[in-house]
């Protein structure tokens, strides 16, 4: 008999727990056969004896595990008991947050599209798209742009289709560092569907980079116009007029 309280203590630590007081759904588990000992095993908390409700605690045979009814160990540990039918699942005390469901993947948002992707429909002057080298205004570099070459009195104009799609154009302008010894200057005038949108002021070799940004919110054609402005004193009157970084965004 002291073998056997001995050999029950000895158990105790690594305890499995049988779930009584709560109705199991005969379609989520199998049943097995197994080999149980009973012999009237009593169960203490703290000294107190253990109320299993009818469930009698016994023994798996050959294994030395004892078998209690959970909810009747936990309550008598002073812990609330829960059954999770869905997760098959006894919770003695603290119920353990559930992962909540991943959030749906917000939709891509639009990107923006640069002026030198769009169609061209008129380019008179002409504009070019500065591949060869990085445009500099006033010293600081930019990653992509737009220019043209304008001679003393002369004018460029270059039409892109928008369809539409559009809100707002965006950019930096300035001359190019190329031409920072020109006599000229130039006007920067942004038309969308023949309606003046904006004018800059006059730019003017080593003023630093002019940041616009343009409603062109349904416009469908957008025009801009450059036109060659007396700069003050210079070595040539040859300039370059560049529209750096420019985007057009959703």
């Amino acid at each position: 008999m002291r073998q056997m309280r001995w050999r029950v203590a000895a158990v105790l630590a690594v305890v499995a727990l049988a779930v009584a007081g709560v109705a199991v759904g005969a379609t989520r588990y199998t049943p097995a056969k197994i080999d149980a000992v009973y012999g009237n095993i009593q169960v203490y908390v703290d000294g107190k004896k253990l109320d299993t409700r009818g469930v009698e605690p016994f023994l798996l045979a050959n294994k030395g595990v004892l078998m209690v009814p959970a909810r009747a160990l936990g309550e008598g540990l002073g812990k609330t008991v829960t059954w999770d039918e869905t997760a098959g699942a006894v919770y003695l005390g603290r119920v353990p947050d559930r992962p909540s469901a991943p959030a749906a993947p917000a939709p891509p948002q639009p990107q923006p599209v640069y002026l030198d992707d769009l169609k061209v429909l008129r380019n008179v002057g002409s504009f070019y798209r500065q591949q060869d080298r990085m445009p500099y205004i006033a010293g600081r570099p930019f990653g992509r742009g737009v220019a043209v070459e304008l001679a003393k009195d002369g004018k460029a104009e270059t039409v892109v289709d928008l369809a539409g799609k559009f809100s707002s154009l965006q950019g930096y302008i300035g001359v190019d560092d190329e031409t920072r010894n020109s006599s000229g200057a130039f006007v920067l005038v942004v038309s969308g569907d023949d309606i003046e949108r904006f004018r800059s002021p006059v730019m003017k070799p080593s003023d630093y980079p002019y940041f616009i940004t343009v409603n062109v919110k349904g416009v469908k054609r957008l025009t801009l116009a450059v036109q060659w402005q007396e700069g003050g004193i210079g070595e040539y009157d040859r300039l370059i007029a560049a529209l750096a970084n420019m985007e057009l965004r959703p």
